[in-house]
């Protein structure tokens, strides 16, 4: 994929990582990632039992990036570069809530590139531009209580964990207890 070609305009996180608006330009490639991820991300968060069609994941670009367009979310495609290739490896979303000051971040990174510290990259970013554009005043985080490496990523970035909404996400396998975390400007202005 050529993001020059496909998207608007990129955000450079380093060298290789871009952060690229979600819109219908990158369509193609975010639904075959999607859809080979599906069932992945199903264990960790409510989805359904099929992957989307890729007009449902037109649509979902689309309504994301007219969120974004209203300032109440940040959805981005995470793009590996390399030889001057790049290619869609995970997406984020930062939900906004400006009355609050507050906002919810998540993330998924293809099986084949999870490890690599991409998604710390990704959320640093969008946690950067919500403390300090946005100028929120809390980013929260929420995963299933097994997913060891959402946990583990969430206190890397400095997030402190506030409770637990037992039975609140329903999986495949049955419902799971929902772990809470918080990140306050002030605590992320200290760790910079």
């Amino acid at each position: 994929m050529k993001l020059a070609r496909t998207a608007f305009f990129a955000h450079t996180v380093s060298t290789d990582l871009a952060l690229v608006p979600f819109s219908p330009e990158i369509v193609d490639d975010y639904h075959e990632l999607h859809v080979r991820n599906h069932d992945r991300i199903r264990l960790s968060e409510p989805a359904p039992a099929l992957p989307p069609s890729r007009a449902e994941a037109e649509a979902l670009l689309l309504s994301s990036g007219q969120a974004w367009l209203r300032g109440t979310a940040v959805p981005v495609a995470i793009a590996h570069r390399s030889d001057g290739l790049e290619k869609l490896v995970g997406a984020a979303n930062l939900r906004i809530n400006a009355y609050l000051q507050s906002a919810e971040v998540g993330i998924w990174i293809d099986a084949e590139w999870e490890g690599r510290g991409i998604a710390k990259e990704a959320l640093s970013v969008l946690i950067d531009y919500g403390f300090n554009s946005v100028k929120l005043a809390r980013i929260s985080l929420r995963t299933a209580s097994e997913n060891t490496r959402c946990r583990a990523l969430a206190k890397g970035l400095g997030f402190s964990e506030e409770g637990t909404h037992r039975k609140a996400i329903p999986l495949p396998g049955g419902r799971s207890d929902e772990v809470v975390y918080g990140l306050l400007a002030e605590d992320w202005d200290r760790r910079r």
